[in-house]
């Protein structure tokens, strides 16, 4: 262990394989046609593995084609460190942020009204832009944002690419089933999708380039294949997209950690807990964790959760309160204070992801992921050697 980085681990905190993600984002691009780009989708604070380092150290190991956002403010503090690939903005963009982003360069908000490409034509007319770069999102099925994919959608898209100062450099639009193995709804939005484009293209008279695939896309492509841009979100994280859609070799890229801060033992018929709400049915070996639902684990794991203690599970017994928890040690007899208690991740063969706690909870990796808050630092291993800390 670097003792530069011990400061980080006394409490709770995460570690981020870059290696992971490297390999991730290779293998995804295996599974593309040639010629298609891959762009890594850092919303959500790179899905809470911390979007500076994570971008900064993965271009180290890696050539990224591009980056994706959700919105405007993640754009800005992704250009802000320094990367110059282009950044889409996936999400809604108002009118308010047009200059700081035209400014920035090399960020492409997404249009999908006539009203809103105006503003935009005429906020780079005011600043003597001679064009601005954007690309089109089509609703072609998911009914989230985008141009309608009848013919008034396809008119108003057309008459806002002819406004004078923006430049559609393309089009993406997202499908809803994709990570399911009926693709009969994916097949469907492709050919809306295809259309759509095709028509566009016809009355604007120039190709423009397109974006469809997403992760649960790559992993298993369509009979059509990519296109010019896929998209790779969650499993660039090493999670699934969901049960239907095989993981492969993708490599969870964050383990969540915490430290052992008492072992006790509580007698037979004791509560633990707010409302004692686990009573020891015997004798029990109790070690109390300095990590609760403040840090993002999960209070509904209460009573049904494990975390990984010297390569053993052990169950949490009690509620998970905002800042502690306690873990049953029975058969532990080593345990002691200071030791590294698992959340998420490996320790030797014992392993718990970030997805096995999805499924107990009913929800996906995304959301246990993204739900790591501030207060955790995120401290990143390339070639398995510590580089870097994010203290959010």
């Amino acid at each position: 262990m670097n003792s530069s980085f011990d400061r980080y681990k006394v409490r709770a905190w995460a570690e981020i394989d870059v290696n992971a993600l490297v390999n991730n984002y290779t293998l995804a691009r295996r599974h593309l046609n040639e010629g298609t780009g891959l762009l890594a989708v850092v919303k959500a604070n790179a899905y809470g593995h911390g979007i500076e380092n994570a971008v900064k150290l993965m271009n180290k190991k890696t050539k990224v084609d591009g980056y994706a956002v959700a919105t405007p403010d993640e754009a800005l503090e992704l250009r802000a460190t320094g990367v110059d690939q282009k950044i889409l903005i996936l999400g809604y963009t108002s009118p308010i942020c047009y200059r700081e982003i035209i400014t920035a360069g090399g960020i492409l908000p997404t249009v999908f009204s006539y009203d809103s490409a105006k503003i935009l034509h005429d906020t780079a007319d005011e600043m003597g832009i001679d064009k601005v770069n954007c690309y089109f999102a089509l609703d072609s099925g998911m009914h989230r944002i985008g141009f309608s994919s009848d013919e008034a959608g396809l008119d108003e898209a057309v008459k806002a690419a002819k406004l004078s100062r923006i430049w559609v450099e393309g089009i993406f639009s997202h499908f809803a089933k994709a990570d399911e193995k009926n693709r009969d709804t994916t097949h469907c939005q492709e050919d809306v999708f295809y259309k759509f484009k095709s028509l566009f293209e016809e009355c604007i008279g120039r190709k423009i380039k397109a974006s469809l695939y997403n992760s649960a896309a790559i992993s298993e492509p369509t009979p059509r294949g990519s296109l010019n841009d896929a998209r790779l979100g969650i499993m660039l994280y090493g999670l699934k997209a969901s049960d239907e859609i095989d993981r492969e070799s993708y490599i969870p890229a964050m383990e969540f950690k915490t430290r052992v801060v008492r072992v006790h033992t509580v007698p037979r018929g004791e509560g633990i807990g707010y409302g004692h709400s686990h009573i020891a049915d015997k004798e029990m070996r109790v070690a109390t964790l300095s990590v609760g639902y403040a840090d993002g684990y999960r209070r509904d794991l209460s009573n049904k959760g494990e975390v990984i203690i010297r390569g053993k599970k052990c169950p949490i017994v009690g509620r998970v309160c905002m800042d502690m928890m306690m873990v049953c040690v029975d058969g532990l007899d080593d345990v002691a204070v200071g030791d590294v208690a698992v959340l998420f991740g490996r320790d030797g063969d014992c392993e718990i992801t970030a997805d096995n706690i999805a499924d107990s909870l009913g929800t996906i990796g995304h959301e246990i992921v993204c739900g790591i808050s501030k207060r955790v630092p995120r401290i990143y291993k390339l070639d398995g050697e510590f580089v870097a800390v994010d203290k959010q």
